[in-house]
């Protein structure tokens, strides 16, 4: 995807579309940002201060039966827990 500000080494990118939204896809984003030192209710792509990350609540990233889903750079993630997206962005680093 074309950006016109700078991103992080890894970008991240949570579902907010209505399956993933009723299975915890907000509490998921939130749990990230938190985790990050970014602003979970700001809009857009955010990074974090060390430069490692970036996240951003996008639309549908095509697999409803199995959300809340997010991405870690090429990475697709079904099921995600908040314990799991630790996991995922501790592997990043």
């Amino acid at each position: 995807m074309f950006r016109q500000e700078p991103v992080g080494k890894n970008v991240v990118k949570v579902c907010c579309t209505l399956s993933c939204a009723l299975s915890g896809s907000k509490e998921l984003h939130g749990h990230i940002c938190k985790k990050l030192g970014v602003d979970a209710k700001a809009y857009g792509l955010q990074t974090s201060k060390d430069g490692q990350f970036s996240i951003e609540f996008v639309e549908c990233l095509a697999s409803c039966g199995t959300a809340p889903v997010m991405m870690c750079n090429d990475d697709f993630y079904e099921g995600v827990t908040l314990e799991q997206a630790d996991e995922i962005l501790e592997s990043q680093k």
